[in-house]
């Protein structure tokens, strides 16, 4: 074979090498980003996107059904006022590079981010003009994320159609050293087994209403409605319900 000939060839199998390497890589890279479906079954369900801080809302609906763009995404009609950047929103997926969610109109375009937090909540990021959009998973009928200024005032604990064991009044003074939260007061009558927690502040945390003691007992409050509270699944013990009176 003459010099040339073998140049050439060798040429061309450097090409070949290159080419299929630069195949290789790319597919590694696809599989790398390749999210398992359990993750989309995972996140698949009923979420609430609303100003976060306050503000309505609306609620939507991850599918994981294909579809152009990503999955299918149900319940934007009804973000038309409360949520304008989600109204023309019809698939989401997951965007890799941001740990996040990306949502899609039909022609593929990109129209909101929501990165994941530490809370296994989602956040506009970049951030719009106003506030941030913030989106956790739905509870009951709320179409909001809860404020303090929702919660301010007078409150009784209860079983589920049982008498009043306790009223509550979540007050406006902070917590001192502790940013975030406020303070709370029993009332003499309440049940004996609620006095011996010590409740003294309270906070929100996420969608969820929670009350501290100095000693470190805690109840968690999950939202059914606007000024409806009913205990954690995460709590032991008996069902209990906080509602709103004043």
């Amino acid at each position: 074979m003459s010099p040339r000939r073998r140049t050439i060839r060798s040429v061309c199998l450097s090409a070949f090498a290159a080419a299929a390497g630069a195949i290789l890589t790319a597919g590694a890279a696809l599989s790398a980003d390749a999210v398992d479906e359990a993750v989309y079954r995972a996140t698949a369900g009923r979420w609430l996107i609303a100003p976060e801080g306050g503000g309505k809302g609306c609620v939507i609906t991850l599918s994981t059904e294909t579809t152009i763009g990503g999955r299918r995404l149900d319940g934007t009609a009804g973000c038309k006022g409360a949520v304008p950047a989600m109204a023309e929103a019809a698939s989401w997926d997951f965007d890799n590079e941001k740990s996040g969610i990306v949502f899609r109109d039909a022609l593929r375009k990109r129209l909101l981010e929501v990165v994941e937090q530490e809370t296994a909540t989602y956040r506009q990021e970049p951030a719009g003009p106003g506030k941030a959009l913030v989106m956790f998973p739905a509870r009951g009928s709320m179409d909001r994320v809860p404020s303090p200024g929702d919660l301010f005032g007078e409150w009784q604990m209860r079983r589920p159609g049982g008498p009043v064991l306790c009223t509550v009044s979540l007050l406006e003074r902070t917590a001192p050293g502790d940013q975030g939260s406020y303070t709370l007061s029993l009332a003499r009558e309440c049940d004996a087994g609620l006095v011996r927690l010590k409740l003294s502040t309270w906070r929100i945390e996420g969608m969820d209403l929670m009350f501290y003691s100095f000693e470190g007992d805690s109840l968690a409050f999950t939202p059914r409605a606007p000024g409806a509270y009913a205990k954690s699944e995460k709590e032991s013990g008996k069902p209990l319900d906080l509602i709103k009176t004043k």
